[in-house]
């Protein structure tokens, strides 16, 4: 026999103003081709970077292994 009873959770309930469900669908392929699109123009900038130091870091040690600079 038990003296308390044991807790419910609360039911979430949530009634949007403003929602259009014909603009959802519109919206979420917009969402989505314009993340991919702001993701794929980072991740090709980056390497091209990466190599243009590299390739002078190299031309560097190059040019001080071969006595340019002195």
């Amino acid at each position: 026999m038990t003296l308390m009873r044991k807790p419910q959770h609360r039911r979430f309930s949530y009634d949007p103003r403003y929602y259009k469900p014909e603009l959802d669908k519109d919206e979420r392929r917009r969402r989505r081709v314009q993340f991919h699109r702001r993701r794929a123009l980072q991740k090709r900038a980056k390497p091209v970077l990466y190599w243009i130091v590299l390739f002078l870091f190299l031309i560097y040690i190059y040019a001080v292994l071969a006595g340019w600079f002195e």
